[in-house]
């Protein structure tokens, strides 16, 4: 008995050790694959942008074009709106349709488009083979950012170079890729490779057209309401924005719902997607800029920086990396890791400045809006995007194809 007791607990122990060394193994390979995912990340940012245009740079385009651009949710929708109008300034033909085309082919069959524009998630399952496998149709995705990606479980949690499901249906299905985090450009190319596909890609920002609007009055914050994400949606941020909505002259746009919180005379409505959200940043002239902890992770801002400066406003943001970076001085900014009181405290005193020195303030907003004219329009995009247009059509031109490229 004495010896059965004894050899189970040999047993008891062996197995603990063996616990003990695959945790410690597990944690290792975590450990090691973090430090080579970073590594990814981290040399894919230090490509410039202007490296990937270097294939399509001499290619001729013509001066009109068809497109079908469908359209997804929120920020993705303006900023396909956006597209559609500095398009059809160069008079170019452009259709917008809502997350689908299952229905419309023979509408779009009739209407002939150069490319089509998928973005995001939207919907393919389901569209009439005539659009996919029509020899002139060219099919250009815009994906998220990698790391929204991962979370929809669209690459294998232990090596971001595998695609899944849904993500590696896109990436199989697209003939070209348009993608807004530049700093990703280059894992895409790594993807695109262990998929055996040619990689054509250009960045494009979610940014609104060029203008030549006069600097605005700075009278009070706007603030579009972010209710999609937990960082703005946290008891902290809502503080924050209560704070300075009893205390400094504000309007606040978006969902009613996730808005109620505040007090009566400060919601203004939900704003039309596209360039109504131009007009009613100039309207109020101070703009609040904030971001989510993915654009934070993702080290890439949202569409807002880009409206804001595009509106010629004098601009009050959190410390988004790409903001500092490219628009220095030309904003102020308030610290979005601070406490509830002290972002508040940070905001009341920018906003009391601009109201005590608006030609100053005013100062700020046009070095801005020069920053977005030469940096960031999406009418610089639209030539990209139709560069690689043409290149891919010269590739598959140079194949003697009898039938429609398929990868």
């Amino acid at each position: 008995m004495q010896l059965n007791r004894l050899f189970s607990k040999k047993i008891s122990l062996w197995v603990l050790w063996i616990i003990i060394v695959l945790g410690i193994y597990i944690i290792v390979q975590d450990y090691l694959n973090n430090l080579r995912e970073k590594k990814i990340f981290e040399d894919s940012a230090k490509i410039p942008v202007e490296f990937w245009d270097e294939k399509y740079k001499d290619m001729p385009i013509k001066d009109y074009y068809k497109v079908v651009y469908v359209v997804y949710n929120g920020g993705e929708y303006s900023a396909a709106k956006y597209f559609q109008y500095a398009a059809q300034k160069k008079g170019w033909e452009i259709k917008l349709y809502y997350q689908s085309i299952v229905g419309k082919e023979n509408e779009i069959l009739n209407f002939d488009p150069d490319f089509i524009i998928f973005p995001l998630l939207t919907y393919t399952e389901g569209v009439d083979s005539r659009i996919k496998t029509h020899r002139s149709k060219k099919y250009y995705w815009i994906p998220m950012p990698l790391e929204l990606i991962r979370k929809f479980e669209g690459v294998d949690k232990k090596d971001l170079l595998k695609p899944q499901g849904w993500f590696k249906h896109w990436l199989s299905f697209a003939d070209g890729l348009i993608i807004t985090n530049v700093r990703q450009v280059d894992i895409y190319r790594q993807i695109s490779n262990l998929l055996g596909k040619p990689f054509n890609a250009v960045s494009m920002l979610p940014a609104p057209p060029a203008n030549n609007y006069t600097v605005a009055e700075p009278k009070k914050i706007i603030w579009p309401e972010a209710g999609w994400d937990q960082f703005r949606s946290s008891k902290k941020y809502k503080r924050f924005i209560s704070l300075l909505s009893q205390n400094v002259p504000m309007r606040v746009y978006g969902h009613y719902k996730n808005l109620l919180y505040l007090p009566a005379g400060i919601y203004g409505g939900y704003i039309p997607h596209g360039l109504d959200n131009i007009t009613a940043i100039r309207k109020n002239g101070i703009y609040l800029l904030t971001h989510s902890k993915e654009h934070f992770e993702s080290n890439f801002p949202s569409m807002r920086p880009f409206e804001a400066a595009a509106s010629n406003v004098i601009t009050i943001s959190d410390m988004h990396p790409f903001i500092i970076e490219h628009f220095g001085d030309s904003m102020l900014y308030f610290d979005q890791n601070a406490s509830a009181e002290e972002m508040y405290t940070q905001v009341k005193k920018h906003v009391d400045w601009i109201l005590a020195n608006p030609d100053k303030a005013k100062e700020k907003a046009k070095l801005a809006h020069k920053i977005f004219l030469e940096k960031f329009t999406v009418d610089k995009d639209l030539i990209r995007i139709a560069k690689m247009h043409e290149y891919i059509l010269k590739q598959e031109k140079n194949m003697s194809l009898d039938y429609n490229l398929v990868y």
